[in-house]
């Protein structure tokens, strides 16, 4: 094989066409590629001229043209045109997708086909030698789509439908087409509304709503979906797209809350969608399901979604060697423990809680039915991030197993993952809650006032019976003909047992879901409620859980947007975890999140396991969060807490922050006084697990990761996030010169007529961190006397013993402009009283 590979990857002129179309056949036959000599054909088509055209290899839904040598002269650009003619000519014959490959052996090229033109989706040029042969077959099996039975472990998942592979580009080339075809679709609007929306508030201000995004998003869940079925050993290949993403299979299976319509089923409802879900239901269709052993949806996530995109986001995905350890750690009781995580993401704490709990139950000889009805009463998952909710989801199936789900003694379960707002950020106003109802907002611009979906409060008390309301409601209100009388739900209201009370509640809120459905703007209301309400129904006292395990969001306080600043600002001081002052900007998520968490969904006794930013257990700012006990304005949580876990001396970190992990137990609010504690609970100790050691992976199992960590007591020490200058009283800020526009200045062209000597022409510098009001005036420009414009230096242009570039800073009569060094302690900057570092004339 290494003699054939090298023989068509070597370019030579000697060579005629049809002997490297030959040897290419043969490869394709020789690798790994599951193919018998049928499936490799050369075929002549007739064109429409008469004359008759020959495709050099056909596999599957793939044409390969194949060229002597691609850099010559009009070779490339005539192949192009002559293989856009095959494609298009096999998915009008075949009515399936095609994709083209344009190769002379060492350069290999792939396009899908748009609007009737070839468009390069991906490329690989290879060498003549062994190294490149299995870097060559992963990218060729991937557009070929044609292997079986293979292991989805983390480093195939990555490689062969990860970002940088072949399979990767070609779907999301095709999504990506069908989005900007229709893309004004009512339907399509509103579903990327409400994502938009969702995301907006689980991110803040470093979510950006872009077309890329969503077209990324519903690839991800689209797959997640379709790995689903194949979990359960269904032929993924030969079933209908809309039973795919709508999970009609599982409703018939009686396994619930795992597919189902959602804000990225939109595919379905364009022209060309069911051709995309069949030809990714194909690609997916080559790994073998049936037995996963770690979280691999995150692994595929974290390979679409760039890394500086999820740094962005505050997106940090658990190895799983450290979730495995963490429940290990507080999952002391599995079959006796209510286990949360509400922070869940992909699911990696779930994957290893449910596999302890299974490990636990058939220990004790339970059989299959009474295992997964326990499962998912005791792991329950929730997140805001609709993307995570649906990988969690398959996850939960992957860690339970295909021969559990198929066993005849499983009975009805309900997948416990919900989207949902775990922080109930929305505490402070009455958007999400109000007059003693839920309250969903449902529009999406196109009303002036918008449409409420409302529902009484009691009814969540019945989780059940609350959610086979919303189904019923919404597959009355999708099924019925758009402007016919709108149904009665007496029948379904009386067959439920809803008080009479909630009835005009109720039934309003149907009439809105038909009419939404009337304008093309329904489908996802049920899934869109049932998940929102969540939250509350966990938080009430009785729902509670045993132990909360997560690594909660770590989104920056500068990140959010200024509302969401101003709400956690609120909600950290009702609860004493405001730092304020100059700290306040380097607050982050994380701390509120665990307090809330603990606050909502933990029951007094019940103990935690987190992940969270090292600077928890020993940096100023996190001061108030290590007091163990959070005011008596809101929530009155006291938590006792025990040795943290410092993680920061590990190698190379996992994520771009050092971590620690925080244990704790939440206790009754009391108001007498216990050492070393103010009113209940118990501080941070300062003794601490320290970790150290260099891991191979970021990303192994623990048993693996045990072998090269080393874990020994030691003691915290805290660090002042600042140390104070005893002169910063005497000042308003640190060095600076404002407003900007009026004293930095950058040279300008002069006009033909020249300029005297001793005098330049400049105009405002400008800056991306200028604030109002000054951003919003217009450039100051003229002449002046180059005496007056001296170079300046600022933390941007002064490094460790040396300085870069000088900018330009003009004075005036009046005014002084220097370079200042002040002290590193801090105190350095404007003065509150007496001669201004800087100060501006009216005129320029």
């Amino acid at each position: 094989m290494l003699e054939l590979f090298t023989r068509i990857a070597r370019r030579n002129d000697k060579r005629t066409e049809s002997e490297i179309q030959a040897d290419v056949r043969q490869f394709i036959l020789s690798a790994p590629f599951d193919l018998e000599e049928s499936d490799v054909t050369i075929v002549s088509l007739e064109s429409q001229l008469g004359d008759r055209r020959r495709i050099d290899v056909e596999v599957g839904s793939t044409v390969i043209e194949v060229k002597r040598d691609l850099r010559k002269g009009k070779v490339k650009s005539e192949a192009v045109e002559q293989l856009a003619g095959y494609v298009e000519l096999r998915m009008a014959q075949t009515g399936l997708r095609y994709v083209g490959v344009l190769t002379d052996g060492t350069e290999w090229i792939c396009y899908d086909l748009v609007d009737g033109k070839l468009r390069e989706v991906s490329s690989i040029t290879v060498d003549a030698n062994a190294a490149d042969i299995e870097r060559f077959v992963v990218w060729l099996e991937g557009v070929l789509a044609t292997a079986s039975d293979i292991a989805p472990t983390a480093f195939n998942i990555e490689t062969r439908l990860g970002a940088g592979s072949s399979s990767y580009a070609l779907d999301r080339a095709s999504l990506s087409s069908l989005y900007l075809r229709n893309r004004e679709n009512p339907s399509v609007k509103m579903k990327r509304t409400l994502w938009s929306r969702l995301l907006t508030s689980a991110l803040g201000t470093q979510f950006e709503d872009t077309d890329a995004l969503f077209v990324e998003h519903t690839l991800l869940v689209n797959t997640a979906d379709i790995i689903a079925h194949a979990v359960l050993g269904l032929a993924i290949e030969s079933l209908n797209p809309a039973a795919l993403l709508a999970g009609e299979k599982f409703d018939e299976s009686g396994i619930d809350g795992v597919v189902e319509p959602d804000f990225f089923d939109w595919v379905l409802e364009i022209e060309g969608g069911e051709v995309f879900v069949r030809t990714l239901a194909k690609r997916l269709a080559r790994f073998d399901w049936s037995s996963v052993e770690q979280d691999v949806l995150k692994v595929l996530y974290e390979s679409v979604i760039g890394t500086e995109t999820r740094q962005r986001l505050g997106e940090y995905y658990t190895p799983d060697w450290l979730a495995d350890v963490i429940v290990q750690e507080t999952v002391t009781d599995p079959m006796g423990s209510r286990v949360l995580d509400a922070a869940c993401g992909s699911g990696t704490f779930l994957f290893h809680a449910i596999r302890r709990y299974i490990a636990a139950a058939e220990s004790l000889g339970l059989g299959v039915g009474q295992i997964l009805d326990g499962v998912t009463r005791n792991v329950i998952g929730m997140d805001l991030h609709p993307v995570a909710v649906t990988l969690a989801r398959v996850t939960y199936l992957l860690a339970i197993g295909r021969q559990r789900l198929i066993d005849p003694d499983r009975k009805t379960i309900r997948i416990p993952v919900y989207l949902g707002d775990s922080l109930q950020w929305q505490e402070q106003n009455i958007d999400l809650w109000a007059a003693g109802n839920l309250v969903i907002r449902a529009d999406d611009k196109r009303d002036l006032f918008g449409n409420e979906l409302s529902f009484p409060d009691a009814l969540l008390d019945d989780a059940a019976r609350f959610d086979e309301l919303v189904n019923e409601m919404a597959n009355r209100a999708s099924h019925r003909k758009p402007g016919t009388p709108i149904p009665t739900l007496r029948a379904v209201l009386q067959r439920l047992a809803i008080q009479e009370n909630h009835h005009a509640t109720i039934e309003g809120t149907f009439k809105t879901m038909c009419r939404l459905h009337d304008e093309g703007r329904d489908h996802i209301w049920g899934y869109y409620i049932r998940n929102l309400a969540r939250p509350l129904w966990l938080s009430r006292p009785g729902n509670r859980v045993d132990v909360l395990v997560g690594n909660p969001p770590w989104l920056a306080y500068r990140k959010m947007t200024i509302e969401m600043q101003a709400t956690f600002k609120v909600m950290s001081e009702t609860r004493d975890l405001w730092a304020g002052g100059e700290l306040s900007t380097h607050q982050d998520l994380s701390g509120l999140f665990a307090v809330r968490a603990c606050e909502l969904y933990l029951k007094t006794g019940g103990k935690f396991g987190l992940v969270l930013p090292n600077a928890a257990i020993d940096r100023e700012h996190y001061a108030g969060f290590r007091s163990g006990h959070y005011g008596g304005k809101s929530g009155d949580v006291a938590i006792a807490f025990s040795a943290s876990w410092d993680l920061r001396r590990i190698r190379p970190h996992f994520f771009p922050r050092a971590a620690c992990v925080v244990f704790g137990n939440r206790e009754e609010h009391a108001s007498n006084p216990l050492v070393g504690a103010t009113w209940s609970g118990r501080k941070m100790p300062e003794e601490a697990e320290l970790w150290t050691g260099r891991l191979k992976a970021a990303n192994m199992s623990w048993p693996e990761a045990k072998a090269s960590l080393t874990r020994t007591d030691g003691k915290l020490r805290h660090v002042g996030q600042l140390t104070k200058s005893p002169y910063a009283p005497a000042f308003t800020q640190g060095a600076n010169v404002l407003p900007r526009m009026a004293f930095m200045v950058e040279k300008q062209e002069a006009s033909t007529l020249g300029i005297p000597a001793g005098k330049i022409a400049v105009r405002s510098s400008r800056s991306v961190q200028e604030k109002k009001p000054w951003k919003d005036l217009p450039d100051i420009s003229g002449v002046v006397e180059t005496e007056f414009v001296r170079p300046y230096y600022t933390g941007d242009n002064v490094y460790p013993f040396r300085t870069g570039e000088a900018a330009r800073g003009r004075h005036s009569t009046g005014a002084r402009l220097t370079c200042i060094r002040g002290s590193s302690n801090g105190g350095r900057g404007q003065k509150k009283s007496g001669t201004a570092t800087a100060r501006a004339n009216a005129s320029p």
